[in-house]
């Protein structure tokens, strides 16, 4: 499972501002919507996927290349038995610093040409090697790829969302902020509904269609995810875990628990 709602990206080498990773998804797997400020591309491999990008729904497979622009509430959703694909993460600053500023360049949402991928096979094959001077060497690509994508992939003119659309996708991403301050407290719908500003029925249908989960659903997915980190990083037991993350019965803790992250919490324990 990957995270949600905003999502902080932290660089191990602050001279290089950039997260790549090969990421394997199966059907079964769950990955909720969230946001950051950085730009994402996504270059797949094999198999298929369903791509949500506020509110755009985008299909893909292998040898396409998804980009996700800056602040942009997305998830990705498997269609086949198993799809991979390399992660690519620019940061904001970084970009910036070159003369490409995310918040007004809006490339293509989904682009399949073979010259774009070339250069994201180039970067993953120098990334793997680790030779002398492997970062330089990364970061020339990834200015290559950004430069071509600047030249060569900018979007046609967008309708831009209306003010009903943007007011039910802040809506959520308040609400997504607010239950990863408070996932240990109790929390109910009408509380949540008015943080939203909304009545609980309208909340709940909003929040169902943009993010595929109920709100409870949701909270659970990330009082599990919490619990997780609690078990595996923290070193508590899982009585523990439970109330940190706000479940009070331990029963239903441990089936939460597997039904999202796939195992019992006694097993993160081992």
């Amino acid at each position: 499972m990957e995270g949600s709602h905003y999502e902080q990206h932290h660089y191990e080498d602050p001279k290089f501002p950039v997260l790549f990773h090969l990421d394997t998804l199966s059907e079964s797997m769950v990955f909720v919507p969230h946001w950051h400020q950085n730009l994402e591309i996504l270059y797949f491999l094999e198999g298929g996927a369903a791509i949500t990008i506020d509110t755009e729904e985008i299909a893909a497979s292998a040898g396409d290349v998804i980009v996700i622009p800056t602040n942009a509430l997305h998830n990705v959703v498997c269609t086949t038995a198993l799809t991979s694909y390399y992660c690519l993460i620019v940061d904001w600053d970084f970009c910036g610093a070159l003369g490409l500023p995310l918040d007004t360049l809006d490339f293509r949402r989904r682009i399949r040409e073979p010259a774009l991928c070339a250069r994201l096979d180039v970067l993953a094959e120098e990334l793997r090697g680790k030779a002398p001077y492997c970062k330089a060497q990364a970061l020339s690509d990834i200015i290559s790829i950004m430069v071509y994508l600047a030249r060569h992939q900018l979007a046609p003119s967008r309708i831009s969302l209306s003010e009903t659309q943007s007011s039910r996708l802040e809506m959520v991403k308040r609400v997504f902020l607010y239950i990863d301050q408070h996932y240990a407290e109790p929390l109910t719908m009408d509380q949540l509904a008015g943080r939203a500003g909304f009545t609980k029925y309208y909340f709940c249908h909003i929040f169902k269609e943009i993010t595929g989960m109920t709100p409870v659903s949701y909270i659970n997915f990330i009082r599990c995810r919490k619990a997780k980190e609690f078990l595996t990083v923290k070193g508590c037991n899982v009585g523990e875990a439970a109330v940190l993350c706000g479940f009070t019965n331990l029963s239903y803790f441990t089936k939460t628990y597997k039904k999202y992250n796939g195992e019992l919490p006694s097993s993160a324990t081992k």
